[in-house]
């Protein structure tokens, strides 16, 4: 893959001794989603003045998204299991010290059904601790599923949105992204340029800005407008096509997400 773009080509218990200190839980953690800002401009030339270029921006804040989708998972399963442990532990130590009592008071008062009903009470204690790890387990895997879920979509609707907006900004903002498309291909001979037709400003400011390339290297760099929904953007060479549409990177973006989340 050359680019971000290319997709085409491309039993026992001890009683006292065994009792299991209490799970202590941690302190709340917070993670937020970083606001993500910027105005247009031309890519070349904010390369040539050693700023970042937009489109290099978009990428990094798709990165900042997954990354933030990836942390929030990880304190949210860590948030269920401090829930499960802390419960079975509370249910061990009930379960011996209700044993150890029974125990004590059998002894005491030296009944032998006491004996007997303090091994029951131990037994049927140890199948609670049983059913209450099954069940904190099942619930773990239900909650890890559902927030999974909504850590998705809330990154999708963070990544819509940006994404959105860089089909809003005009000519100014789209015509960043094209042109960088462009530039990663200028190692061919012909490039042809597919974009919707909404914006006739877009396909101005693009023959404006790919000028120089084709003064450079002499090859043939053409536009075709199409009839194609805003933010279409394809970039044909001898060696196949890339797809630098706004939707596609978006797709892209959903497919990068359910890898993380897997």
């Amino acid at each position: 893959m050359r680019s971000l773009y290319r997709v085409i080509k491309s039993g026992q218990t001890v009683l006292g001794e065994g009792r299991v200190p209490a799970y202590q839980m941690t302190g709340p953690e917070t993670a937020q989603a970083e606001e993500i800002s910027g105005e247009p401009g031309n890519a070349a030339r904010e390369a040539a003045d050693g700023a970042v270029p937009r489109y290099a921006l978009i990428s990094e804040e798709k990165r900042k998204i997954l990354e933030h989708a990836r942390n929030q998972a990880e304190q949210s399963a860590a948030r269920i299991l401090e829930d499960a442990y802390a419960q079975r532990d509370k249910i061990v130590n009930t379960a011996l010290t209700e044993a150890e009592r029974l125990k004590q008071q059998a002894e005491e008062h030296g009944y032998e059904d006491g004996i007997n009903r303090a091994e029951a009470d131990i037994s049927d204690g140890l199948k609670k601790i049983g059913r209450s790890v099954e069940q904190a387990g099942r619930q773990l895997e239900e909650y890890s599923e559902e927030i999974k879920a909504r850590i998705t979509e809330m990154a999708l609707i963070i990544a819509e949105k940006i994404l959105q907006r860089e089909v809003g900004a005009g000519a100014e903002g789209l015509a960043d992204l094209v042109e960088q498309a462009v530039m990663s291909e200028r190692d061919k001979n012909e490039i042809t340029v597919h974009l919707s037709d909404d914006s006739i400003a877009l396909v101005e400011e693009l023959e404006r800005r790919l000028e120089p390339l084709r003064d450079r290297n002499g090859g043939y760099v053409r536009i075709r407008p199409e009839q194609q929904q805003p933010g279409y953007v394809q970039i044909e060479t001898e060696e196949g096509i890339v797809d630098a549409s706004v939707f596609v990177q978006l797709e892209n973006l959903k497919r990068q997400l359910a890898e993380l989340l897997k």
